[in-house]
C-alpha cells in the first residue's frame, strides 16, 4: 500500500498545486511565502486517513480491501479538501498582507496631512484665540451686515450722524478694515473641516486595519492549533503502523476500555473535587461556629483528599498498565505474523510439489492410454490373423490335393504381428484372451493328401505345429503365470 499511497500523494499535489518561479512571486507582491513539504503532506494524508477509519474501526473488525481502496478514496477526496481550504487560507493571508501594506502606506500619508493640519490650527489658534463654532458664526453674521451697511452708504452717500457717530468715511474704513480682518477665517474654518474629515476617514481605516490584523492574528493561533493536533495524531499513528486490522481493532478495544475507566476516575476525581469546593465554601461560613464543628470538618477535607491522591494513583497504574500492554503484547504479535508467513511459505512449496505430481500422473495417465489404443491395434490384427488362419483352414478341406506348409503359414503369421509391433508385454494387456492353441489342436489330426508319404508327412507336420504354437504361447505368456 506503500507505493500506492505514494502515488496518490504524488497526483494530489500535481492536481491542486501549480510552479511559480520566485521572481513571479516577487513580482506580485508575494516576499515571504510559505512552503509545505511532502512529509507535512504526509501527514495530512495520514490525518485524513486515520480519521476515516476512526469512525470505521468501531463498527467492523476485519476490513477487506475492497474497504480499504474506498476508505482510500474517502481519504484522498478528504486530503484534496483540506488542500484546496489550505490553499483558500494562504490567498486570504497574502490578501490580508497586500491590505496590510496599503492601509500602512494610507495611515503614513494620512499622519503626515495630522501634523500639516495642526500646523494650520496652530496658526488659526493666534489668528483668532477665541474662534469657537458660535464665535465664528456671530462674526459671520457681523460681515454680512457690515456688508450691507458698506452698500447701504455707498448708495446713499451718507447717513444721518447722532451723538458719538462717526463720520461715514471713516465708518467705511473701519468696516472695510473689519471686513478684511475676519475674511482669512473663513479660509481657515473650511480647510479645518476638510482635515477634520480625513482624520475622521484615516481614523476609521486605522480601526478597520486593526481588525484585520487581529483576524490575521487568530488565524496563526489556529494554525499553530492545527500544527499541534497534526503533531498529535502523528504520534497516535506512529503507534498503530505495520499493524493489520485485527491487531487495530482489538488495540483501539483495549485502549476504549482504558479510556473508559479513566474517564471513570476522571469523573470521580471530579465530583470529589466539587464536594471539596463545597467544603471549603461550608469551611468560610463556619469560621465562626463550634471549634469542634470546625475541626470534624477539616478532618472530612483530609479525608476526601486522601481518596483523590488514591484515585490519582490508580489513574497513574492504570495508565501504566496502557502503557505496558501497548509494548509488551505489540512484540509478540509481529513474532506470530512471522511464524504465519514462514508457514505459508511452506504451504505454498508443498503446493507446488503437489501440482509436479499431479503433471506426473497425467503424463503417465496419457501414455497409459496410449498403451490401451495399441494394444487394442493389436488385439484387432489378432482378430485378422485369425480370420485368415479360418480361411486357410478352409481352403485345405476343399482342396485336399495341394500341399501347404504350415511352417510358412505361421511364419506369415508372426511376420504380420511384428510388423503390428505386438510384443510379450503389450499382448499380455491385450483386453480379453486369445486361445492361439484352441486355433491349431485340430491341425494334428487332418490327413492331407499328398504324393509324399503321408505318414512322413504328418509326423513333420505335427512337429512343425507344434514348435509354432510353443512360440505363439510365448508371446501370449503362460495363463498360470499371469494369474499367479
Amino acid at each position: 500500500m506503500d507505493e500506492s499511497f505514494q502515488k496518490e500523494v504524488k497526483s494530489v499535489i500535481e492536481k491542486n498545486t501549480t510552479k511559480v518561479s520566485l521572481k513571479d512571486l516577487e513580482k506580485k507582491g508575494f516576499k515571504n511565502v510559505k512552503v509545505l513539504r511532502q512529509n507535512d503532506i504526509n501527514l495530512l494524508i495520514k490525518q485524513a486517513l486515520d480519521s476515516v477509519l476512526g469512525a470505521r474501526i468501531a463498527e467492523s473488525e476485519q476490513i477487506s480491501e475492497q474497504e480499504k481502496e474506498r476508505y482510500f478514496q474517502e481519504t484522498r477526496k478528504e486530503v484534496e479538501k483540506l488542500m484546496k481550504e489550505q490553499m483558500e487560507v494562504r490567498k486570504r493571508y497574502a490578501q490580508i498582507e497586500q491590505e496590510n501594506k496599503r492601509l500602512v502606506q494610507q495611515v503614513k500619508i494620512l499622519e503626515q496631512k495630522a501634523k500639516s493640519s495642526q500646523g494650520l490650527a496652530g496658526q488659526l489658534r493666534k489668528m483668532a484665540p477665541s474662534a469657537d463654532p458660535e464665535r465664528v458664526k456671530q462674526l459671520e453674521t457681523e460681515i454680512v451686515n457690515l456688508r450691507k451697511q458698506i452698500q447701504k452708504l455707498e448708495a446713499g452717500g451718507a447717513v444721518a450722524v447722532g451723538e458719538g457717530a462717526l463720520p461715514p468715511a471713516e465708518e467705511i474704513q473701519k468696516l472695510q478694515a473689519e471686513v478684511a480682518r475676519l475674511k482669512p477665517l473663513e479660509g481657515l474654518r473650511t480647510k479645518n473641516q476638510e482635515l477634520e474629515k480625513e482624520l475622521h476617514e484615516a481614523q476609521q481605516q486605522i480601526e478597520a486595519l486593526e481588525e484585520k490584523k487581529n483576524k490575521w492574528k487568530n488565524l496563526e493561533i489556529q494554525n499553530n492549533m492545527l500544527q499541534v493536533e497534526i503533531q498529535k495524531l502523528k504520534e497516535q499513528l506512529s503507534q498503530f503502523e505495520g499493524l493489520d486490522s485485527e491487531q487495530i481493532s482489538k488495540q483501539m478495544e483495549e485502549l476504549g476500555l482504558l479510556k473508559d475507566k479513566v474517564e471513570t476516575l476522571q469523573k470521580q476525581n471530579q465530583l470529589l473535587e466539587d464536594q471539596l469546593k463545597i467544603y471549603q465554601e461550608k469551611l468560610k461560613d463556619l469560621e465562626g461556629m463550634d471549634p469542634k464543628a470546625l475541626e470534624e470538618m477539616k478532618l472530612a477535607k483530609e479525608k476526601l483528599e486522601e481518596e483523590k491522591g488514591k484515585l490519582e494513583e490508580q489513574l497513574k497504574t492504570i495508565q501504566d498498565e496502557k502503557e505496558k500492554l501497548e509494548k509488551e503484547e505489540l512484540m509478540p504479535l509481529k513474532v506470530e505474523l512471522g511464524t504465519l508467513q514462514t508457514k505459508l511459505e511452506e504451504a505454498e512449496k508443498n503446493k507446488a510439489k503437489l501440482e509436479l505430481l499431479e503433471n506426473q500422473n497425467a503424463q503417465k495417465d496419457q501414455q497409459l492410454m496410449e498403451l490401451k489404443a495399441e494394444v487394442m491395434m493389436a488385439k484387432k490384427e489378432v482378430e485378422a490373423l485369425e480370420k485368415q488362419l479360418e480361411e486357410a483352414k478352409q481352403a485345405q478341406q476343399q482342396a485336399p490335393a495341394v500341399a501347404v506348409d504350415s511352417n510358412q503359414i505361421v511364419d506369415k503369421i508372426l511376420q504380420q504381428l511384428q510388423r503390428a509391433g505386438l510384443t510379450k508385454s503389450s499382448a499380455q494387456a491385450v483386453l480379453g484372451e486369445v486361445n492361439l492353441e484352441a486355433i491349431f489342436q485340430h491341425e494334428d489330426a487332418v490327413q492331407m493328401e499328398s504324393n509324399i508319404q503321408n505318414l512322413d508327412m504328418k509326423q513333420k507336420k505335427s512337429k512343425g505345429l507344434k514348435s509354432q504354437l510353443s512360440r505363439l504361447k510365448s508371446l501370449k505368456g503362460d495363463k498360470n503365470d499371469k494369474e499367479g
